[in-house]
């Protein structure tokens, strides 16, 4: 077999430690900060050796994910293992391009990968020992037991199933296997860990301040983005920060809008700024909408249901707290008769006064008063106060 190199994105930087470990060398073309490296021919001991020097060194510097590209036939189990414990460590983007290859060994290289991207071959065999002549049939039974074990706990660390493994061992030595997009897609080598994913997803919900729910709908937003280099990280980024593709224009004001005026007619009571509004109704529609918010609702959507679950509720209570129409109404006339800044219809209402009536009012009713004398005692409280204010204005 050729001889293998690990060349990694680093200026000035080389890993040895005698003849028998692979280079390293630098790489000019990669953006990724930790270096980008391609593992090509036979994997061995010293390049798991290196791979771990690479790991300190990135450690040392706080830097982590560099990118990994795979072209290799295989090698060393056991060096393939350990080289694929340490890429996770380094939590690293490992890729098989559309002209190479992945074989045997291998596969625990790619295994270990944070995140994985598949163009190229992937393909498996049941491993065999490299000696040759005369060999003790219970120790050759012991070294497959042994591997085996070894394999499948690494292939679990990896949150893989082990059934790679037994996939593996069903193709002979001689033999090769390659895995299809579905084989692929089963084995779970072309997405990436799952823990990886958790991590991320967290830490970019946080960054954008949504929710993880929201970010992952966003996300599923962004796959919409266009493969188009120069186009494709704006395009993410805007989804992320706004929640639609930059083509697309924002529909969650008008949906409100349109969702809080159903509500309103409806159920009159859950408006906030009218006379006969009920309190405990809106607080309940409130308490419910942060509720289905934390769980990834928009804000219209979570408007909508909480009104669908608390309005019927409250329909009848509200109607015997505001009590008869006909004197309320007679109430609100002569209300707006004399302080038409208290009439919300008109342009020229003083909200500030509006509030503080339904304040006065919500506490008088707590005390016992029925809904219309409520609103007279409020209105000939605070009307007067607002009178010249509402006049100056």
């Amino acid at each position: 077999m050729k001889p293998r190199r690990l060349a990694p994105l680093f200026a000035a930087l080389a890993f040895t430690s005698g003849a028998a470990l692979a280079d390293v060398t630098k790489v000019a073309d990669c953006s990724t900060p930790a270096g980008c490296f391609l593992i090509s021919g036979e994997i061995t001991d010293a390049d798991a050796t290196a791979l771990a020097q690479i790991s300190q060194f990135l450690d040392g510097r706080k830097l982590s994910r560099p990118a990994i590209t795979l072209n290799s036939h295989g090698g060393s189990v056991d060096a393939a293992i350990a080289a694929g414990r340490t890429i996770r460590q380094m939590r690293a983007w490992v890729s098989v391009p559309s002209k190479g290859h992945c074989l045997s060994a291998c596969v625990f290289l790619l295994a270990g990968g944070a995140t994985r991207l598949v163009s190229g071959e992937v393909g498996i065999h049941r491993p065999y020992t490299p000696q040759i002549g005369q060999l003790d049939i219970q120790q050759i039974q012991e070294n497959y037991r042994a591997t085996q074990d070894k394999a499948k706990e690494f292939l679990r660390d990896m949150n893989l199933s082990d059934r790679l493994y037994d996939a593996m061992v069903q193709v002979p030595s001689e033999q090769m296997r390659i895995l299809d997009f579905n084989e692929l897609e089963y084995f779970g080598l072309n997405r990436g860990d799952p823990v990886e994913d958790e991590y991320v997803d967290s830490a970019s919900a946080a960054k954008y301040g949504i929710n993880k729910a929201e970010y992952l709908k966003r996300k599923a937003v962004a796959d919409k983005c266009p493969n188009v280099v120069e186009t494709f990280d704006a395009c993410v980024e805007h989804v992320f920060s706004t929640g639609y593709l930059p083509s697309q224009k924002p529909q969650q004001d008008s949906t409100m809008e349109a969702v809080l005026a159903q509500a309103y007619r409806d159920f009159p009571f859950l408006d906030h700024t009218r006379p006969y509004a009920y309190r405990p109704a809106i607080d309940e529609v409130v308490k419910v909408r942060d509720a289905l918010i934390a769980k990834g609702y928009s804000g219209a959507d979570a408007i909508r249901e909480a009104v669908r679950q608390v309005g019927p509720k409250y329909a009848g209570k509200a109607a015997t707290a505001n009590g008869d129409g006909a004197a309320l109404a007679a109430v609100l006339r002569e209300a707006y008769a004399r302080y038409p800044f208290l009439d919300y219809e008109r342009p020229d209402a003083n909200q500030a006064a509006i509030d503080e009536v339904l304040q006065v009012r919500n506490a008088l009713m707590a005390q016992g008063y029925g809904a219309a004398e409520a609103i007279r005692a409020a209105v000939n409280q605070v009307g007067p106060k607002y009178t010249n204010a509402s006049r100056n204005n």
